[in-house]
């Protein structure tokens, strides 16, 4: 019984640290890199070589009157 129990703490407090731990890695969804107090921010990884892309773009399908519930099909 004695020896059960202590298996069984110790699979529960590993499942918690791999479930603490999964998202810890900066290529997973925040990975800490949220700008939030005490977590990194995304210019620590990704600098500013793209801020002078150039390019152009047009979206159609935008009517000049809009009514409540219609669906419009809008094109970029």
């Amino acid at each position: 019984m004695f020896k059960t129990k202590n298996v069984a703490i110790a699979a529960l407090a590993l499942s918690s640290l791999l479930i603490a731990f999964s998202g810890s890695h900066p290529t997973s969804s925040s990975g800490g890199y949220t700008s939030a107090p005490g977590d990194g921010v995304c210019s620590q990884c990704h600098t500013d070589n793209n801020t002078s892309l150039d390019g152009d773009y047009t979206v159609t399908g935008i009517p000049v009157d809009i009514e409540a519930n219609t669906t419009y099909t809008v094109d970029i």
